[in-house]
């Protein structure tokens, strides 16, 4: 069988495109397929795809094909132009590689296998013999693929975290759906635009369709939630492990001192106050209240200063907390991707890149559908 014709097979070209010429550079460990079409070829518009006849040809590109054994493989053509009548001249899309990439559909495809296989673009460089700028490039391009495909759809629960992406309290705010256990948005801080700007990019059935929203204690976030969520003051609930954790926070602050007396003395005061947490397996909203009004006297009667200003604190954020008992959701969700984040951050030896950092968590944690 002819070259022309093997790789007229090998790349499943079909009229009016054919395989014109091969070259083998074995000193260049190499092969360059060149690929042209039929003179009365017609081609369609890009945009509205009605077909078109040629009207002339951009500069010769080249395309990053599989490797050929060992040798590396790039596919030559000039492609053509259309004059469409609703959108002018414009280049026509050819049937091996997209607009915008200097690989063909097949090689991209086993980048980002790769990309999903190492979680580390240094990595997948060496394997493919590509430059990290080409291999990010493949990252970007998958993550708009996969939002563009992304239909609008309901998410009932939202979690709400932070993440910090530099040192010197440089946060960025991560917005997941809960059910799916899916990055949904990422931003940059942790303010109340930060959240604002996911809910408006929501349309009015998407905001009225949100049934509850996990955070933590951050002011930010629940005037965001108050300010675009239909009945958003009912729908936030506050994560009752940020709770448990300012708990802890507060024991900490008591004296050593103060908790060796009352050991002394068998008291179990500093061990009582922990009991918070039976507040989230109470069955309702109405006997959560009861219970937190119950453990809020003890704590004051107990004369604890830290527990006493905490007490103060979280009875202001009451509904809140325990709007648990109705929804029963947890920013849990939230910390797992938070884990996987630090993970594919900890591969990467760091991003100095605010928007690659942001690509790079849609790609490994957003479940989008990245493939050409």
């Amino acid at each position: 069988m002819q070259d022309t014709k093997l790789y007229q097979q090998i790349l499943g070209l079909a009229e009016p495109w054919k395989v014109t010429q091969v070259e083998l550079k074995v000193d260049q460990q190499r092969v360059d397929i060149f690929v042209e079409h039929g003179a009365e070829a017609s081609f369609a518009c890009p945009t509205c795809f009605k077909a078109c006849g040629l009207y002339d040809h951009a500069e010769e590109r080249t395309w990053r094909h599989l490797d050929t054994c060992q040798f590396q493989t790039y596919l030559h053509a000039r492609v053509p132009r259309v004059n469409c009548p609703e959108h002018g001249v414009v280049n026509a899309q050819v049937p091996w590689g997209s607009k915008s990439s200097r690989f063909t559909l097949l090689m991209e495809r086993l980048i980002i296998q790769l990309l999903e296989a190492c979680q580390n673009i240094q990595s997948v460089c060496r394997l493919v013999k590509i430059s990290w700028g080409a291999a990010a490039g493949v990252m970007q391009r998958a993550v708009v693929r996969g939002q563009a495909r992304k239909a609008p759809r309901l998410i009932r629960y939202v979690g709400v975290d932070e993440k910090s992406f530099r040192k010197r309290h440089h946060y960025i705010t991560v917005v997941s759906d809960l059910e799916r256990g899916a990055v949904e948005y990422v931003a940059e801080h942790r303010t109340t635009e930060s959240l604002a700007g996911y809910y408006r990019q929501l349309n009015d059935e998407q905001r009225r369709g949100i049934e509850a929203v996990a955070m933590d204690m951050h002011r930010g976030y629940e005037r965001a939630t108050r300010e675009h969520v239909p009945q958003g003051e009912e729908k936030i609930v506050f994560d009752r492990f940020h709770i448990m954790k300012n708990i802890n926070q507060a024991l900490d602050r008591i004296r050593q001192s103060e908790n060796w007396e009352l050991s002394r003395r068998q008291d179990d005061t500093l061990a009582r106050t922990r009991h918070l947490r039976r507040l989230w397996d109470q069955p309702d909203v109405a006997a959560a209240r009861a219970f937190f009004g119950h453990w809020r006297e003890w704590v004051r009667r107990s004369k604890l200063t830290p527990m006493i200003h905490l007490a103060r604190t979280l009875e202001l954020k009451l509904e809140q907390i325990v709007s648990y008992c109705r929804h029963r959701i947890t920013s849990a969700g939230c910390e797992g991707l938070n884990s996987k984040i630090t993970s594919v951050k900890v591969r990467a030896a760091g991003f100095r890149n605010l928007e690659r950092f942001k690509t790079a968590i849609l790609f490994y944690c957003g479940k989008l559908e990245l493939y050409p």
